[in-house]
């Protein structure tokens, strides 16, 4: 499963992704900077620019929200509503609960969830089962 975390580059952001390469998940990182973030997720399609195959799009993305939740909302929220990332599930992890209005609001569609519980989606989504599910887009 393709994974990109999204993160403000410090130790915490780097450890999550080392967590989710243990899982057996493929990542990529992406430090949380406007339009770096977007653009390693979907390479606008301009003549004489590099294309990015849908299919080297990441399947997950998980913005890491305890260093910076103002830009970790921004990233999230902006993924989850353009047209060319929303189909995409954004997790948004460790944002701060007691600012968690403002990250539901912000963005909307994505999982606020803490490490533990993303490694168990994770893991889930990784085992046999899930990925039967994901392949028929049913569950059991």
């Amino acid at each position: 499963m393709k994974v990109m975390v999204i993160h403000t580059g410090d130790a915490r952001g780097a450890e999550l992704a080392q967590r989710l390469a243990a899982l057996g998940c493929e990542v990529s990182e992406q430090l949380a900077e406007w339009p770096g973030f977007f653009h390693a997720v979907h390479q606008p399609h301009t003549p004489g620019s590099l294309h990015r195959d849908p299919k080297d799009q990441p399947e997950v993305i998980v913005v890491e929200g305890s260093a910076d939740p103002s830009t970790a909302r921004e990233c999230a929220g902006y993924l989850g509503e353009t047209a060319f990332t929303r189909h995409i599930p954004v997790y948004l992890v460790d944002h701060p609960q007691d600012d968690e209005y403002r990250a539901r609001r912000r963005a909307p569609r994505a999982s606020l969830v803490t490490r533990g519980q993303l490694e168990q989606v994770l893991s889930e989504k990784l085992s046999p089962q899930g990925q039967a599910e994901t392949v028929t887009g049913q569950t059991a």
